[in-house]
C-alpha cells in the first residue's frame, strides 16, 4: 500500500467515498469542487491510499492549526475492498507524522457517538475520549470528541 499526498485528480475518488458513506459523516455528500478547495487550503491535508494495483483504496484529512499546535483529523474512509487491511491505520499514523511535522501537538477526533467502528478505531490508535458533545450534529446526533497527543 503507498500512502501519498493528494494529487490532482484525487478529488473524484474522495468525494465518491466519502458520499458513499451515509450516515457516518456529517455531510452525507461531498461535491468534488469542495474536497479541490480545501485540498487548496494552506490549513487542510489529504493522504490517499493507492493499492499494488494502482486502486484508490482511501482517503484522509486534518484542518490544522499550527500556530496554536492543534489539529482535527477526518474524515478517513477506506474502500470496502480494502477494509480489515491497516490501510485507516496506515492513513493516520501518515496524517500523524505530517502533523507532528507541523509541530501540532494534539490532534482531536469528532466522531458519531453511534459510531462503535470508527470510536474502537480510534482508540486502538491512540485517541481517548474526551468529551461527548450532545446533539452537536444539524440532525441532532451525538458527537464523541476524542484526543490524541503527539
Amino acid at each position: 500500500m503507498k500512502i501519498r499526498p493528494f494529487e490532482l485528480g484525487d478529488a473524484k475518488d474522495i468525494a465518491r467515498l466519502h458520499t458513499s458513506e451515509k450516515g457516518w459523516f456529517e455531510e452525507d455528500y461531498v461535491s468534488e469542487e469542495f474536497v479541490d478547495a480545501a485540498s487548496r487550503r494552506l490549513d487542510f491535508q489529504f493522504f490517499v491510499a493507492i493499492d499494488l494495483d494502482g486502486r484508490f483504496a482511501g482517503f484522509v484529512g486534518a484542518l490544522f492549526y499550527d500556530s496554536v499546535g492543534r489539529a482535527e483529523v477526518g474524515p478517513i474512509a477506506v474502500e470496502p475492498y480494502a477494509r480489515g487491511k491497516g490501510v485507516g491505520g496506515e492513513l493516520l499514523e501518515s496524517m500523524v507524522e505530517f502533523l507532528r511535522g507541523k509541530g501540532i501537538r494534539r490532534v482531536a477526533a469528532l466522531v458519531k457517538a453511534g459510531n462503535k467502528e470508527a470510536l474502537r478505531f480510534f482508540e486502538y490508535h491512540g485517541f481517548h475520549n474526551e468529551a461527548l458533545l450532545g446533539s452537536y450534529t444539524r440532525r441532532g446526533e451525538d458527537v464523541a470528541q476524542l484526543v490524541r497527543f503527539i
